[in-house]
């Protein structure tokens, strides 16, 4: 089983729906950016861009910020949404 749920934007609050996979972090493990602030991400910090549209909710373009421990798709810890992401981490 998975943590699928709403964490807060660091800046300004707005809920992103995220995925931990089977439980394996604390959800204060990880730290979130909407895409407005995704430039307040800190280095290391993965930036998710969708690339592929999977509903009206996180069209293409639509932008997040994750840091926290193993974040990416192929580890299971990402943003919870249908679009087919990007990754990339910030220098």
């Amino acid at each position: 089983m998975c943590d699928c749920y709403g964490h807060q934007c660091e800046i300004c609050g707005e809920l992103i729906s995220m995925h931990i996979a089977d439980f394996a972090y604390s959800r204060k493990a990880f730290r979130v950016w909407c895409g407005d602030h995704v430039r307040h991400a800190p280095v290391g910090a993965v930036i998710f861009t969708v690339i592929v549209e999977g509903d009206e909710y996180e069209p293409v373009g639509w932008k997040c910020a994750m840091l926290g421990p193993e974040v990416g798709r192929e580890k299971g810890n990402h943003p919870n949404i249908w679009g087919q992401l990007a990754e990339e981490k910030k220098q």
